[in-house]
């Protein structure tokens, strides 16, 4: 069975950002593993987190059903569903303020995003008006409801999406230097977005300001081979993974870009998690691969924190102006790079922790035999 997430900050506005970020980040984790009750054994990721410490993520049940949850901070479960001729969904972010967004499969099997209010009393499904039939993934919301993600036009190229609160415009978003895809995969409440996109050198990440007025473009030190931003928090602080020539790694990325902490879930193989969000107290969520289809959630919570030099510079710097600029897939074996068979392109890793996530959640959606 197969089954499969306004630069820095506001334009001229980063450094003074920065000064009310919190006193440093963390570098060591203690990691916790977060399964839902009642699922079907190896089924749980866990996908987006929010200042309240509300988690949310996917599993499959034991009938082989796929929903989304949400973990309370009083770390109670609860099913989510999209609750109109739905075969199953999957939850992939929480705001703030309790909105959550997602995505599910209708009777066709065609996917699309849905938004569910934070009181859980309304839904609304949605694609992207350009966007090919069943192709809209939602990945981010930030705390005054604007929405980011993916979907492919006509020709099935990739493209990132910034969804308005009110659902009334979407902003189509390609990197600069972008010739094939781009993927928009976090969203913070300053409304800086964060994915990644495939150039004639490979895969990058990018940080894109509020409105566009720039992208800074990145890749982790040791990555040869692709870098996939999937989470930012509102220090401008983000997680994701990186290809390099020892496998697959997880890295958390200074505000300013002067450090990388590169870390795993010691349950696993290394290269075995995959890192998907990140909160304002720094606490990491993610899943991890413990067997060749097993999954579990991980909730990495900060044990030791350094400072943070972008913090620093304002002493030196004051006011300078500067802006700077993707039911959980049943892989058939393990690919050498310690990465799920099938999770990465023929290419090689170009499309990264996207496309393996999307993997795993468009199987996850469509590939499933669904008990109604």
């Amino acid at each position: 069975m197969t089954a499969w997430l306004r630069t820095l900050l506001r334009a001229g506005c980063i450094l003074s950002m920065f000064s009310t970020a919190s006193p440093g980040w963390a570098s060591t984790f203690s990691f916790t593993s977060l399964v839902v009750p009642d699922s079907q054994g190896g089924t749980t990721l866990a996908l987006g987190i929010n200042n309240k410490g509300q988690i949310v993520g996917s599993y499959r049940d034991i009938h082989g059903v796929v929903h989304g949850f949400l973990r309370n901070s009083d770390t109670n479960f609860v099913a989510i569903d999209f609750p109109f001729n739905a075969l199953g969904s999957v939850v992939t972010g929480i705001s703030d303020t309790g909105a959550i967004v997602g995505m599910f499969t209708d009777e066709s099997q065609k996917s699309h995003g849905f938004v569910r209010s934070p009181d859980g009393t309304a839904y609304d499904s949605f694609d992207v008006p350009s966007a090919l039939q069943g192709s809209t993934t939602a990945f981010g919301i930030d705390a005054e409801g604007e929405i980011v993600g993916t979907f492919q036009d006509a020709s099935r190229k990739f493209h990132g999406f910034l969804r308005s609160a009110d659902g009334s415009s979407y902003t189509i978003i390609d990197a600069p230097i972008a010739n094939s895809e781009t993927h928009v995969t976090g969203i913070n409440n300053s409304g800086t977005t964060v994915g990644y996109f495939v150039s004639d050198s490979g895969a990058h990440s990018f940080i894109r300001s509020s409105g566009a007025v720039d992208y800074f473009i990145f890749d982790a030190p040791d990555a040869t081979l692709g870098t996939n931003v999937s989470g930012i928090n509102d220090m401008g602080q983000t997680v994701g993974v990186f290809y390099g020539q020892t496998g697959i790694h997880n890295f958390l990325r200074s505000a300013d870009g002067t450090a990388y902490v590169v870390f795993f879930d010691p349950g696993v193989p290394a290269g075995d998690s995959y890192a998907r969000g990140i909160n304002d107290a720094g606490y990491i969520v993610g899943y991890s691969m413990e067997s060749v289809d097993h999954f579990h959630g991980f909730v990495a919570a900060p044990l030791e924190f350094v400072p943070e030099a972008s913090s620093l510079s304002l002493v030196g710097f004051g006011l300078l102006g500067v802006t700077i600029l993707a039911a959980i897939r049943r892989p058939k074996g393990r690919a050498a790079t310690a990465m799920p068979d099938g999770l990465h392109n023929p290419g090689g890793w170009v499309r990264g922790s996207f496309l393996a996530t999307r993997a795993l959640f468009s199987g996850l959606l469509s590939d499933c035999r669904w008990n109604r």
